[in-house]
């Protein structure tokens, strides 16, 4: 690859992932599907929901931080201040970590300091 081709390569790449880190970051951000505090079934079903999908979003949004590091360095910046953005209390993401099985963000963050 020459090196015209590799920088306008490196600028794509970097620029979807930018567009996939901002698209992750506002949903987990908004109160879109936040379930209201009344207790009925269709509260009960979006907490179920975010707890299924609001951590896989989080893992592999972490997952592609972390794999671009060697193109992208400030990623591995991001890919850790995910951190913060779970831990955020206006936000209680830290909440859809609980599964039903009992296992909560400690599983999570171990698989996650595992994947290389």
């Amino acid at each position: 690859m020459n090196r015209d081709t590799r920088i306008a390569w490196l600028s794509g790449y970097k620029g979807l992932i930018d567009q996939a880190y901002d698209a992750v970051v506002k949903l987990l951000t908004s109160d879109y599907m936040m379930p209201d505090e009344t207790g009925d079934r269709r509260s009960r079903e979006l907490t179920r929901v975010r707890q299924i999908f609001v951590p896989e979003l989080i893992l592999r949004l972490h997952v592609m931080l972390y794999a671009s590091r060697e193109h992208v360095p400030e990623n591995l910046k991001r890919a850790l201040e995910l951190a913060n953005i779970i831990a955020d209390s206006m936000h209680k993401l830290y909440d859809d970590f609980l599964h039903l099985d009992g296992e909560g963000l400690g599983s999570t963050l171990t698989l996650c300091g595992g994947r290389r």
